[in-house]
C-alpha cells in the first residue's frame, strides 16, 4: 500500500509538470498555431535524460554530470583556458552589445520573433548569448565547481541588468519628453517612418503598424507611446 501511495504521489507531482506543457499548447492552439505533440516531447525527453542519468551514475565512481559534459563528452578540460577566456571575453562583448541594441529597439530578453517578415525580422537572446560566455570564463575563474559556475553566471547577470537599467532610465527620460507631443510626418509612416518632432527629425511607428495603418507624409501627428527609444504615433 505504502509503494501504491508513494506512486500516486509521484504520478501528480510529473503530472503536473505534464499538465503546464499541455495547457501552453492549448493556449497556443487557441489563438490559430497547430503545435501537436509537446506533452509527448516532454515525457520521451524526460525518459531518455533519466536512462542517460542512470546509465551515467552506474559507469562512473564519482559521477558529477556538468563534469562530463564539459570534460568528457565535449573535451572542453584539453583546450587552454586562455582560449576559453578570449572566446568568453568575446561573446560578452557580443552579449553586451546585443543587449543594449535589444533595449533601444523595445525587443524583450529571450524572445524572438518574426515582424514584417517581408521586411526582416529579429531573434532577441543576449541572455543566451551571456550565459554562454559566463560558461566559458568557469576553467580561469578562481573558484572552481559549482559555486564558480554560480559566480560567473551572476556576474553576467549583474551587467547585463546594470546596461539594462541605464537604459531603463535613459527610455524613461525620453518617454516623457516626448510623450504626447504632437508634429508632423516627414516620410509615409507605418511599421516605419521619419517625423518631425520637437524640433527635431526622428524615425517613428505608426500605432497599428501590424494591422496595416499608414500616415500620410505632412499628415499632424501625436505620440501616444514608446516602442525602446522609437517614438510610436498616431495621426490626429
Amino acid at each position: 500500500m505504502a509503494t501504491l501511495i508513494g506512486w500516486i504521489v509521484r504520478a501528480v507531482v510529473f503530472g503536473t509538470i505534464v499538465m503546464y506543457g499541455a495547457m501552453g499548447e492549448i493556449l497556443t492552439e487557441k489563438a490559430g498555431h497547430l503545435n501537436l505533440g509537446t506533452p509527448g516531447i516532454m515525457c520521451i525527453g524526460g525518459a531518455f535524460g533519466f536512462a542517460g542519468a542512470y546509465a551515467y551514475e552506474n559507469a562512473v565512481a564519482d559521477p558529477n554530470a556538468f563534469l562530463w559534459l564539459w570534460n568528457d563528452a565535449l573535451g572542453l578540460n584539453k583546450i587552454p583556458a586562455v582560449i576559453h577566456r578570449n572566446i568568453g571575453i568575446g561573446l560578452a562583448v557580443y552579449g553586451i552589445g546585443l543587449s543594449f541594441w535589444e533595449k533601444y529597439t523595445g525587443k524583450a530578453l529571450f524572445y524572438a520573433v518574426g515582424r514584417d517578415w517581408g521586411h526582416g525580422c529579429y531573434v532577441a537572446n543576449s541572455g543566451l548569448v551571456l550565459f554562454i560566455s559566463a560558461l566559458c570564463f568557469v576553467p580561469s575563474f578562481p573558484v572552481k565547481g559549482y559555486a564558480g559556475i554560480l559566480c560567473c553566471v551572476l556576474i553576467a547577470c549583474l551587467l547585463n541588468m546594470v546596461l539594462r537599467g541605464f537604459m531603463n532610465l535613459l527610455q524613461s527620460r525620453r518617454e516623457t519628453r516626448l510623450l504626447w507631443e504632437i508634429g508632423t510626418a516627414d516620410t509615409r509612416i507605418n511599421w516605419k517612418g521619419k517625423g518631425y518632432l520637437c524640433g527635431r527629425h526622428m524615425k517613428v511607428r505608426v500605432q497599428g503598424s501590424e494591422k496595416g495603418t499608414e500616415i500620410p507624409a505632412g499628415a499632424p501627428v501625436m505620440v501616444v507611446g514608446m516602442e525602446g527609444f522609437k517614438p510610436v504615433v498616431a495621426q490626429v
